[in-house]
This record gives C-alpha cells, structure tokens and sequence, in this order.
C-alpha cells in the first residue's frame, strides 16, 4: 500500500510495504508449482502467503495439500490460520482429513485465535461428531475460543448450547459474552433476560448494540407483558443516553418495531380492549421516538433512521 509520509512535500509519496502481503492488487507469480511450494515452506512471511494463495487453485495435487498440512504446523500463528482459510474443505480430498486435523488444531494450537478458527472451519460440515469437542472447547481459557465452540454447539445442536450457556454465564466476556447471548436469543427463556439487564452496560459501543439487539429478539419472542415494559424502558434510556450513536440509533429503531407491532396486532384483533390498548401504546412510543429524534444532533444516525423510515 502507499502512504503519505512527508506532509511538507505531497509530491514526494514514500512506499511501504505492507508486512501481511496484503496489496491494492491481487499478485499472482508463474512460478513453477515446485518453486511455490519450497517458498511456501522456506520462504519469509510474504512469500509464504504468495505462495499459498498461489497453490490453492492446485489443492487435488498431493504434495500441494502436504504443503498445507506443513503450513498449518508453521511457527507463525497467523500463517496458520490463513492456511486454514485457503483449504478447500469441502473437496472430497480434504474431507476425510477433516476428523484428524481439525480436533487438533483445537484442543493443541497453542494460538486462541488459531482454535477459535479451526471450530469456525469444522461448523462448514455441521458433523455431529464434533459435539463432544465443542463442549470441551466451551471451557476453553481464551474467551474468543470458548464463544466459536458455543456458537458452533448452537449450530448443531441449540438445546445443548442453552444448557451450556446457563454454566458458562457467570464469568463471561467478549467473544463468550456475545455467544450467549445469541444463544439467548435463540434459544432463552424470560428467566434470560436477567442476562441481559446485568450485561449490556458491561459492553461498548458495537458490542453493546449486539447485545440490544439480542436482547429485543429475546424479548419480543417470550412476549411477556411485564417485561415488555421493561424493555421499552431499556430502549427509551439508551436511545436518550447511550453515548454510543449506533446504539442510540439501534435503540430508536427496535422501539419503532416494537410501535409498527402493536398498530398491527390492533388492526388485526377483534377484541375492542386490545385494539384500544395497543394502539395507545403504539402512539405513546410514537411520541417518544419523535421527542429523542428533536434532541438528536448526531447527522449519521439521523439520516440513517430516515433510510429506514424511523421518524
């Protein structure tokens, strides 16, 4: 990539090479497949990654697919795991390696971010062999670990993962955090919205928005009135509040649902005292979400709600 490093004179541009390989086009070299595979298992970091981005159009070739075996066992963490993303696992060449190599890089890897990779590889074939492990890996002392092996379990197998995430949800954090809440969402009851109640505030900014969102999918599946309150209590404070813009606009745009539901739920019933009573709430947060749309100054999150309709 380029960059700018003299700002006293634009004309002079200095050029530096990105350390990851990663250019504004895709380099693809002529080399001979046998000299691609000797860089991809002697050469420095970029000619390793030329390398293997070169040799994965080659993966039916035997010493090829050695050569990503080798790679997945190379001393750099992230080469490893960039390996792990150029395999073609689904080809019928790789699919019988899938039980040997993956359960591995799991359970030894000593990189967290090389096993939470490998348990996002092993969900493309939703094998329910792997359950066990990913149980196992739930426990894992990385938390980015721990969350893949719960997302993964939900995948396969969600009333397991529930079980899992009522064990796991006293100590949990980043990645983990927002796995069980997806799995609440999912999968909770309203007993799980206490979850929420106690973490949000735990989270920043983008995390914290997911966290919003899980929490109204939840709440609105369990449809529980009391904790309905609750919810657009929750949602009016942190569309007031939040110092966040993206959850200030989330916030706004969850109690617009939460309004355009009750206007239909009034249109489509029959009994005259649920017809008037959503609609009186239907307009309540109407004018609710007009009063913090006046106080917003943010010009994104206006615009954006504007896109979406909000207003």
């Amino acid at each position: 990539y380029v960059r700018k490093l003299n700002s006293e004179n634009p004309e002079r541009v200095n050029v530096s090479v990105d350390p990851r390989g990663l250019l504004p086009g895709e380099i693809t070299t002529h080399k001979p497949t046998l000299f691609l595979i000797a860089d991809a298992r002697n050469g420095n970091y970029i000619e390793k990654m030329r390398a293997y981005k070169n040799l994965a159009t080659q993966q039916q070739i035997d010493t090829v697919r050695q050569t990503f075996l080798a790679g997945l066992r190379d001393p750099n963490e992230d080469i490893r795991s960039r390996v792990m993303d150029l395999i073609s696992w689904k080809d019928s060449a790789w699919k019988a390696e899938i039980p040997a190599i993956i359960p591995n890089l799991i359970l030894t890897d000593r990189s967290p971010a090389v096993r939470a990779k490998a348990i996002q590889v092993s969900t493309r074939s939703n094998d329910e062999r792997f359950i066990a492990l990913y149980k196992k890996a739930c426990r894992d002392s990385s938390y980015s670990v721990a969350g893949a092996a719960l997302n993964a379990l939900l995948k396969v197998r969600p009333d397991d993962a529930y079980t899992m995430a009522h064990t796991l949800e006293n100590d949990v954090r980043g990645t983990l955090l927002e796995s069980v809440a997806k799995v609440y969402a999912a999968q909770g009851g309203v007993r799980d919205l206490a979850f929420f109640h106690e973490n949000i505030m735990r989270c920043f900014k983008g995390r914290r928005a997911m966290m919003l969102e899980n929490y109204c999918t939840l709440g609105r599946r369990v449809n529980n009135a009391d904790q309905d309150d609750i919810m657009i209590q929750t949602l009016v404070q942190r569309a007031k509040e939040d110092d966040a813009p993206q959850v200030r606009e989330l916030a706004l745009k969850q109690l617009y649902s939460l309004r355009t539901d009750l206007f239909m739920q009034a249109a489509q019933t029959a009994d005259v005292n649920i017809k008037n009573k959503s609609n009186d709430e239907a307009v309540r947060i109407q004018k609710i979400i007009n009063e913090i749309i006046q106080s917003e100054n943010n010009k994104d999150v206006l615009n954006n709600l504007k896109i979406n309709g909000v207003q």
